[in-house]
This record gives structure tokens, C-alpha cells and sequence, in this order.
């Protein structure tokens, strides 16, 4: 690779002496080339062997993949053999040591090394390790270590003959406890390589990447387990990371599209990469060349997804395929998806809606989301089978295909509560749709079941049922011959409705209930819900007709949310001790950015024994466990605690620290935690 390196021209007209600098030789300075330049060791060796080896084979023109081994515990070696032109006997002893010297290749762009440094990094994590040159018909073995003074030396160890094809063989030892870390390492670090390594003793498979679309300077990758869809630049079969926090804002495109997991694709040369090789330098020059390259990707990206959708029949079918491709993209690439996806020559969306038809819809099952309209409150989803005729809420409903599990049609059979009591105890774990012609009760232009189906982009058959393929639950009754109803509850133990599970049953050791009316509770108040969130036991969630027929009322187990709030604030008054202070301490958090690192300032070295520094420490040590928005909303609306006053003395503490430690913060306000100083300038802030 050649260095782009831009000439410097400096006066030297009149000027005395001069002397070039120099580099002395010494353990410290090999040590950085073959170590310290490396941040991650396990992939280092891999990127850098297996780049040599890519290079090596180009300038012989041969094409077959080198081998990669990975060490197991059986064979702890990591290997790299390539099938290249090798290095003489000569070249071994006298060049291959020598540090920025050694490369073949800075003087042109065809090979990805450039540095003289690659062939050395093993030594970023061995002491040892072996070369084995195969050179017309002849296998030598040398041995590169670091002697007694640390510093990197070669050895020449044996020579035999073979006939094995010519190349070299690069291999070292791997410790038992790093096994798993380097051969985890393979697929990230090889898979851009051309020729694409072949992978020994190992189950990893090294495959392409696979691309949702690709065009010739880009790629968008299909979503996989792992990938954090971070952009790439891939230069050699190299990929390095594109940092967002280097992107200016003169480059909105590339900010926009730096998480779509996109791989932008360089040639050797049109980028200044770090002597590590684990990154490039994002200026100008290569900041305007990317946004360059990716003008456009949205049409074209667009143009080649809707190719997916073309032969799909429904659209519900294209909205569940554009569901599956936006499931691992974030915000951004959804909105790019969804302006250039088309079906039928039609831009899609994720929802599906049916507002033009008279349709009343309940949904039973996963917590969806709540509304209103000027019909009344409306949800999702239902807490409780809905009687007759649903006693729906709305007109309107909009979902996704992913949404529910089944659709239930209701075609006007009897007793259609207790059908739909057993649909829900037939599948309790499926999230259902039940839907309901709104006319259906006075014949006015009814509305057919294909009718909605087509509004709503034509599900598939295995989806959709009607409620009249299904009997009514039957109503069990006692030798008495009065009817006991059966009841159905939910129970959870955070927020309502969030990850609720329904029962048919109690639970024995009791707890807290709440009741509901028409799928609401009956005290909605701040309250309520905070003694939710701050109870540990069971709160059971059951309408008012369940609640009825529960008997919880009378079971001493069991106690209302009313009692609830109660109980909450006389434990929590029990248990905590000087609660305006504490209520100050959380109100005197935000925004001062040191109060919340006062714990890691404190082992600074210096931290002061006295004054408003240690205060704050003292205050965070009391009442850090305890500054929580549960803990700070319990103490505000059930307690009625005001922590105005204490905040204010903190903030006043907070600025004499200031005043007398000026340095520290301005140390923060520039670098965001005092941590990140050098130790020189920590001995400094107090």
C-alpha cells in the first residue's frame, strides 16, 4: 500500500546546523511496533497474517485461498499457510527483522501491507513463534523471539525438503484460556478477504456477507445476531469501523446512514489508515469521498428491495416482508425502507388500517397501546373476554401483521360472549383480533367478512376463523343448581397491563387486586400506580365482574389497591429516614454532572478530608440507594414531601466546590469525567 503522504516544503535559507532524527534501538520501541500499536490482540494476528498472506499470492498471481488453522485444545496453534512467493534464506536473516523497512509493498497500491510491521504481530501476543518458508522444493524453519533484552530476534532453526508448494506457514502458541477468543474472532476479521480464507479445526464458517442490497461502492447488510450495525469501510479486505462521533454535520448523508449497517467499498490507497490497521483517519478528504459514494443509495437501495415484493400476491404479504426487513433497522433506515419500498407500484407502510369500514375491534392478548376518541376510551389490549356483542369502543384499528397470532370474525351467532370466553381459553397464550360488523344489528349495508379482508390486505386463511365455528364455554353450576361464573384474572408485579399473564385461578398466598370497570381501573390516579410499582407481592388485575365472582373482596389474604397505598406509605415512612433530604438530593442531580460522579471523584488521589467536596460525598453515601423515580415519585405524591429547600443548601455546596476547586471542573465541562485525565493533571484538582 503506498502511504499518502503529501511532500512538506520548508524555508532553510540562513539557517545553522542541522541533524535528522533518529530512532534508537531499544526494547520500549519494538515493543510499541509489535504491541502497544494493538488494542485488540486475538484480531490483530488474523487481520494482519492473513493480509500478508492475500499480498504474498498476488504477486505471484495465484488465486487459491490461504489456510487459516484455529487452535483447539487438542492442537493449541493458530496457523496461517499461504500459497505465495515466499522469502529466501537471505531475506529472512537479514531483512525481515527490520522494522518499517521490510516491506515489499509501500510503493504501490495493489497490496494491502505497506508498514514492515504485519509480519511481526504475533509478537503482540507471543514471546515466540515459528515461520516455515517453502521455497522451491526446499522448507526452512526459523524461530522469531524476543531475547534477553526483550527485543524481537530471528533464529534460523532447520532446513529440509519437500514438496510442498512454495508459500509460508506462520504459526504460534495459544494459551488454553484464549482459545475461544481467537477462533470467535475469525468470521469478523476474515470475512471480507478475497480470496476468502479457508477455515481448519474449527466449526466457524466463514461465508460473504450477505447484503439486502448492494451497489458497486456499497453494501447494505442483512440483519444477523451480533452484527451492531455500525457502518464499515472496506479497504483490502479490511473493514473499519465509520465513527459517527468523526462525522461532521456538513455530512448529513453519512450521519444518516452511518447505523444502516452499511459497508462502503475503498480501494487500497484512497484512505490514510492507522499504523495499527484498526482504523482510518476520517478527514476531509475521506469525509467527502463517502458522502459522494453514498448519494443516491436510497433510490437505488429502494429500487432493489421493492424487487423482493414483486411477486408477492397480497399486500398483506408485503407488509409482513417489510415488517421482517425494518425488524433490526433502526429509525432511520425504517424511514428509508418505507419512502422507497413499493408493491403493486405503491408505497408501503407497516400498518394496516380498515377506517372506511363500520368495524368494532377488540384485541386480546400482548400490551399494545392505549387512546381515545370521541366514542370513549379505547385499547389495546382487552384484560377481560368483552360481553355481548364485544361492548367495543371504536370504529377504527390500526395494527401491524405481526400485531395478532388469529382474527376472529364475529358472523352473528348466540351467545357471543361465551364464544368468545372459549376461543380465549382455547388459546390463551395467542394474541386475537375479534372484529365485529358494526351494522350487524340493524341490517344497514352489512359488512362482509371478504370486505374486511381485502381492506385490510388479505391475511392468510390460516389466520382467520369465525366466531361461530366455536361453541360457548359452558357455565358450570353447583348441586344447588345456581351458577357459579367462571373468572378470569391477570397477575404481574410491575406496571399495569406490562407483561401480564392470564389465570383462571388465584394465587394462594394472596396479595393486592385491582378492580376494573369496562377495561379500566376504577382509580386511575397517580397514587394507585405508584403503589403498584412499589409492591412486591401479587397485584391482580380483574374486571368488575371477575372481581364479583373471585371472592377476593372477602378473603383476608387479599387487600385493594386503596389498602395498598396505605401500606406503602407506612412501610416506606418505617423504613427511610430523612426524606426531604433525600428529596433534595434527587432533585439536586440533574443537571450536575460531578454530583453524580462524586463516588469516582472521591477515589481520585487528594480527594479533600474536608469541606463542601466532602459533604457531597457524605450526602451520596446516604442517599444514593434511595434516588430512584420510584423512590423520588413515592416520596412526592404519596408523602407530599418537599425537598425544595434541601436542594437549594446542595446546589449551594455544589458551587463553593466550584469556587474552590476550579480546575476539576473545568476538566469536566471539557471532557465530560475527571477520570479520563492524565495522571499528572489528576495530582492537580484538589
Amino acid at each position: 500500500m503506498r502511504m499518502n503522504t503529501e511532500p512538506a516544503y520548508v524555508e532553510t535559507n540562513n539557517v545553522g546546523e542541522t541533524k535528522r532524527a533518529t530512532i534508537q534501538t531499544s526494547s520500549k520501541i519494538f515493543n510499541f511496533f509489535s504491541k502497544q500499536i494493538y488494542s485488540n490482540f486475538y484480531t490483530a494476528a488474523w487481520r494482519e497474517l492473513v493480509a500478508n498472506a492475500i499480498d504474498a499470492q498476488r504477486m505471484t498471481g495465484e488465486t487459491r485461498p490461504p489456510v487459516v488453522t484455529a487452535p483447539s485444545m487438542l492442537d493449541p496453534y493458530a496457523k496461517v499457510r499461504d500459497f505465495g512467493c515466499s522469502m529466501d534464506h537471505e531475506f529472512m536473516m537479514n531483512k525481515f527483522m527490520a522494522f518499517g523497512d521490510a516491506s515489499t509493498k509501500d510503493g504501490s497500491d495493489d497490496f494491502i501491507g505497506g508498514f514492515g510491521i504485519g509480519s511481526k504481530a504475533p509478537l503482540a501476543y507471543t514471546d515466540q513463534y515459528s515461520i516455515r518458508c517453502y521455497l522451491d522444493g526446499v522448507v526452512r524453519v526459523y524461530s522469531i523471539f524476543k531475547d534477553e533484552e526483550d527485543c524481537p530476534s530471528i533464529a534460523f532453526l532447520s532446513e529440509d525438503t519437500t514438496d510442498e508448494p512454495n508459500g509460508v506457514e506462520v504459526g504460534f502458541p495459544v494459551r488454553q484460556d484464549d482459545i475461544e477468543k481467537f477462533t470467535a474472532s475469525l468470521v469478523d476479521t476474515l470475512q471480507y478477504f478475497d480470496p476468502m480464507p479457508i477455515l481448519e479445526n474449527t466449526e466457524h464458517k466463514l461465508e460473504p456477507v450477505k447484503y439486502d442490497a448492494r451497489g458497486d461502492r456499497w453494501g447494505i447488510r442483512s440483519a444477523r445476531a451480533g452484527d451492531n450495525r455500525i457502518g464499515r469501510i472496506i479497504i483490502g479486505g479490511v473493514a473499519y469501523p465509520l465513527n459517527v462521533g468523526e462525522i461532521g454535520y456538513d455530512y448529513p448523508n453519512l450521519r444518516s446512514y452511518s447505523r444502516f449497517g452499511l459497508d462502503l467499498f475503498l480501494d487500497i490507497g484512497e484512505a490514510n489508515i492507522a499504523l495499527s490497521r484498526e482504523h482510518v483517519t476520517h478527514d476531509e478528504k475521506l469525509l467527502s469521498r463517502l458522502e459522494e459514494i453514498i448519494k443516491g443509495i436510497g433510490d437505488e437501495y429502494g429500487a432493489q428491495i421493492s424487487k423482493k415484493f414483486e411477486n408477492l400476491a397480497t399486500e398483506w404479504e408485503a407488509k409482513a416482508l417489510l415488517r421482517e426487513l425494518t425488524l433490526e433497522a433502526d429509525s432511520g433506515l425504517k424511514n428509508v425502507l418505507q419512502n422507497h419500498c413499493k408493491w403493486k407500484g405503491q408505497k408501503l407502510s407497516l400498518s394496516i388500517n380498515a377506517p372506511e369500514l363500520p368495524l368494532v375491534y377488540v384485541a386480546y392478548g400482548d400490551y399494545y397501546g392505549w387512546g381515545s376518541s370521541d366514542k370513549g376510551n379505547y385499547g389495546f389490549p382487552t384484560t377481560e373476554a368483552v360481553s355481548p356483542r364485544f361492548r367495543a369502543w371504536t370504529d377504527n384499528c390500526r395494527f401491524m401483521p405481526h400485531t395478532f397470532d388469529m382474527i376472529v370474525w364475529d358472523d352473528g351467532p348466540d351467545k357471543p360472549s361465551l364464544r368468545v370466553r372459549k376461543v380465549i381459553d382455547e388459546y390463551p397464550n395467542k394474541r386475537i383480533l375479534f372484529v365485529r360488523d358494526n351494522t350487524l344489528s340493524n341490517d344497514d349495508d352489512p359488512v362482509t367478512l371478504q370486505q374486511f379482508l381485502d381492506a385490510i390486505g388479505n391475511p392468510p386463511s390460516s389466520l382467520v376463523t369465525k366466531l361461530s365455528e366455536y361453541d360457548p364455554l359452558k357455565i358450570v353450576r353447583t348441586a344447588a343448581g345456581t351458577a357459579t361464573r367462571q373468572f378470569t384474572c391477570y397477575i404481574q408485579s410491575s406496571q399495569p397491563y406490562h407483561h401480564s399473564t392470564r389465570h383462571s385461578t388465584l394465587p394462594a398466598d394472596g396479595g393486592m387486586y385491582v378492580v376494573m370497570n369496562n377495561f379500566n381501573p376504577e382509580s386511575t390516579t397517580e397514587d394507585v400506580n405508584i403503589a403498584l410499582r412499589s409492591n412486591p407481592n401479587n397485584i391482580v388485575w380483574l374486571n368488575l365482574t371477575d372481581f364479583r365472582a373471585s371472592g377476593v373482596e372477602n378473603d383476608p389474604k387479599w387487600y385493594s389497591v386503596e389498602e395498598g397505598v396505605k401500606r406503602v406509605k407506612a412501610e416506606y415512612r418505617k423504613t427511610h429516614k430523612d426524606l426531604p433530604e433525600a428529596q433534595g438530593w434527587y432533585l439536586a442531580q440533574g443537571g450536575h454532572e460531578f454530583i453524580d460522579s462524586i463516588e469516582e471523584l472521591s477515589k481520585l488521589p487528594d480527594f479533600p478530608k474536608r469541606g463542601p467536596l466532602l459533604q457531597i460525598l457524605r450526602l451520596h453515601e446516604k442517599h444514593d440507594e434511595v434516588t430512584d423515580t420510584t423512590h423520588a415519585a413515592t416520596r412526592k405524591h404519596l408523602l407530599g414531601v418537599d425537598g425544595s429547600a434541601h436542594r437549594d443548601k446542595i446546589i449551594k455546596l455544589a458551587k463553593e466546590a466550584q469556587a474552590k476547586h476550579p480546575l476539576l471542573f473545568e476538566l469536566m465541562d471539557n471532557y465530560h469525567m475527571s477520570i479520563r485525565a492524565s495522571d499528572e493533571l489528576k495530582n492537580r484538582l484538589f
